[in-house]
């Protein structure tokens, strides 16, 4: 019999190794003395200012403070004092951090003293100072002495600055600017909420949205507490409604000025595609022809953040049964408050026009057919209608025109609104053709899909999909979503306005590309994707968190998340991605040489197997429901919810050799094991992790360059590292486990 290949689940237990990552620094909270009541914003304004500049400028990895082990931190040493340069070894050691700011800032009787150090956290030594001894109080407040202490504690620790980093960090604001003011809003926000004001809080989240849109901080705090306003949690039945009342409409002030301040941006996205009609009888007549062209779309390139605000806050308000006696103008946002708003801003115009010339050209350039269309987007509680033809006809062509070897497609924009023209590239199908296709698999696996969508279009894409296999269908450049029932490897969804995933997605799919504008994964749209491996996204981690992902997703919540993907690239790259990472991953071997070989430095990853197999079959993972509680506590504390760099287990010796010739054949390698001659493991007849055998005679080829398992006797010779113990590393069995 053949000996199985296992991982004793023993190898979880083991103890975990305090690694510091010497180019990580972390920026906890200053420490306050004698700041009195209502100057708590301040520490949390410092914090984030000195964090600023430390991620822009320094060079070095950043633990902010919406890193979860640092909230675990601050949290474990505020339960036992204010934290001092003392506290920087135990606070390095909950974040993985090296080095550690610490500082305090002293209330004087006319001014404040204010002390910082960069600490290692290893070792204790001080690397960096900075003081300010007399600090006013508008200096503090406008972020200019946030901005002098990062200066001195990078110049301390010998950071060469670029000329506009010493400028930004030396100059003094004679008002405060605008990455300054929206610190200043997150700090009071997190007051805020820390106090339980909800609405607030979120009110000065969307201030600091206003005054810096590059801060992801307020983005994604600002999403979290749209979460709460929208699930009900913010006090409805507060005893003082007429407060609550005040604080909604100073909340949706703010909010529509931010909505006001970003209008929505379109594309107008056409395509090729041009076909000639059958003569009619009175193109006989009268020696003309007809042709179709699909219609173009609108395309919204931006905004879509605008709806997600709109959207929740509405909900939310909705929710307070008493709202529906705070007047018309609460009710109606955001288009009630358009007029508060000084100056023009797009919410003032409820219709929008877009206009259009689109022609027909001979292959001199020569126009033989034109026709004007037009865009017309209504806006009701901040959704757009597009009315547009999804075919057009050019009817009347003289025959003599349409005499040329080619026919080109032109499209300008005209009118008052001009827009960018853009065409849609040849593979990507518009929805209707692509239903064809679909319907009659005369496509090479991979299916682009551009287009608008209407209801009949939804209906008969859903059918056209049902029991089909396709590799990767990528609506990246659709309008709004659309739902699929297709066996897929590979999905990319709409980037369009209806920026929500809600139906269950395909048990089989293995990877995902979102784009930034989906806000909402509604329940279980991923809870039978246990194949899923991989999220490729566009937006960033601070991007990724805020988005609400319901309940029954954590087949989603254990994938390995791409952040800053570019969805141009398409699906082909997110499926390349694979045998790039493989690549990258296999390229940290031990190198035996007098026994002719090289071996992986650890055993086969659960990360690599899925990869290569498209599946994790361990046990010893989050996403196997048969987990008990404490097996998932144990998990958690040796690897957080990440389990891709464990051992991958529950794999019997056939399956191993299968993964090896497949992992051969993807790096271009001869595969080692041969089935009655066979290598191709398609060819095997053999289904990975179902069967205890395979029927055949099983040979190797010893002059393949491929993968193979070791020898008893070649793991045991690795395991000894090249010394000559009794065990791996130890003549002392319990020195090593």
């Amino acid at each position: 019999m053949k000996k199985l290949i296992t991982i004793l689940a023993a190898l979880l237990f083991a103890t975990a190794v305090f690694a510091q990552n010497k180019n990580t620094i972390a920026v906890p909270a200053p420490r306050a003395v004698n700041l009195g009541d209502g100057a708590d914003w301040i520490l949390l304004f410092i914090q984030g200012v000195i964090t600023s500049n430390f991620q822009q400028y320094s060079g070095m990895n950043v633990v902010d403070r919406q890193n979860a082990d640092m909230v675990k931190a601050e949290q474990r040493l505020s339960e036992n004092a204010a934290y001092d340069e003392k506290s920087a070894i135990e606070l390095g050691k909950l974040t993985s951090a090296r080095l550690i700011i610490t500082g305090s800032i002293m209330a004087k009787s006319n001014a404040y003293a204010l002390t910082f150090s960069i600490t290692d956290a290893e070792t204790g030594e001080t690397k960096a100072t900075s003081s300010i001894p007399n600090c006013l109080a508008f200096a503090l407040e406008d972020g200019t002495a946030a901005n002098q202490i990062s200066y001195d504690l990078m110049k301390g620790y010998r950071i060469t600055l670029s000329g506009e980093a010493q400028s930004k960090l030396t100059q003094k604001a004679s008002v405060m600017s605008g990455e300054a003011a929206a610190q200043a809003s997150v700090a009071k926000g997190i007051v805020a909420e820390q106090s339980g004001a909800t609405i607030e809080a979120l009110t000065y989240y969307i201030q600091a949205r206003k005054s810096d849109k590059k801060l992801d901080e307020a983005t994604s705090r600002m999403a979290n507490m749209t979460t709460v306003v929208t699930s009900g949690n913010y006090g409805a039945n507060a005893k003082n409604l007429i407060k609550l009342r005040n604080d909604w409409d100073k909340l949706l002030r703010e909010a529509t000025e931010l909505i006001a301040s970003n209008p929505p941006e379109f594309e107008l996205r056409y395509f090729s595609d041009i076909e000639a009609l059958e003569l009619t009888e009175k193109d006989y007549e009268n020696g003309t022809m007809s042709f179709t062209v699909t219609g173009p779309y609108l395309k919204q390139v931006s905004g879509g953040e605008n709806q997600k605000i709109a959207t929740e806050l509405l909900e939310g308000l909705h929710k307070i049964e008493q709202s529906k006696n705070w007047g018309e103008k609460i009710n109606k946002f955001p288009w009630s408050y358009a007029d508060d708003i000084k100056g023009d801003n797009w919410l003032k115009s409820m219709n929008q026009v877009y206009e259009f010339t689109i022609s027909l050209l001979d292959g001199k350039k020569k126009v033989i057919a034109r026709q004007n269309i037009s865009f017309n987007i209504s806006w009701s509680s901040y959704t757009y209608a597009i009315l547009a033809k999804p075919t057009l006809h050019f009817n009347g062509v003289a025959v003599n025109d349409a005499d040329t070897d080619k026919i080109y497609i032109t499209v300008e924009s005209v009118g008052n609104k001009k827009i960018s023209v853009l065409p849609v590239a040849d593979d990507v199908l518009p929805i209707n053709k692509a239903i064809e296709v679909i319907r009659t698999g005369n496509h090479n696996g991979f299916v682009k899909v551009a287009g608008h969508t209407n209801y009949d279009f939804k209906a008969a894409f859903k059918r056209a999909t049902s029991d089909k296999k396709i590799v990767g269908l990528d609506f990246s450049d659709l309008d709004s979503s659309i739902e699929v029932d297709a066996t897929l490897k590979g999905i990319s969804f709409s980037n369009g306005l209806d920026v929500i995933i809600k139906r269950h997605v395909s048990s089989a799919t293995e990877f995902v590309v979102i784009p930034r504008s989906v806000h909402r994964i509604y329940d279980d749209a991923f809870r039978y994707c246990k194949s899923l491996a991989k999220v490729f996204y566009e937006g960033s981690e601070a991007e990724w968190n805020a988005i609400t992902i319901d309940s029954g997703n954590n087949n989603l919540r254990y994938a390995e998340i791409i952040y800053e993907w570019d969805i141009q690239k398409g699906l082909e790259a997110a499926l390349g991605y694979g045998q790039e990472q493989i690549e990258k991953m296999l390229t940290d071997f031990v190198t035996i040489p007098e026994k002719g070989m090289q071996m992986f430095r650890t055993e086969v990853t659960q990360r690599l197997y899925q990869l290569v197999m498209g599946v994790n079959p361990s046990f010893w993972q989050f996403a196997n429901d048969n987990l008990k509680a404490e097996e998932k506590d144990a998990l958690r504390t040796i690897c957080g919810y990440n389990t891709s760099n464990l051992p991958v287990e529950g794999v019997s010796w056939y399956d191993a050799i299968y993964f090896c010739n497949k992992l051969s054949e993807i790096l271009g390698r001869r595969p080692v094991y041969a089935v009655a001659g066979e290598t191709d493991v398609a060819k095997w007849g053999y289904a990975p992790h179902r069967g205890n055998s395979i029927r055949g005679d099983i040979t190797q080829d010893t002059g393949a360059n491929g993968f193979r398992l070791p020898t008893d006797a070649e793991w045991e010779y690795a395991a000894l590292g090249g010394q000559k113990c009794t065990y791996a590393g130890s003549d002392n069995l319990d020195e090593v486990g």
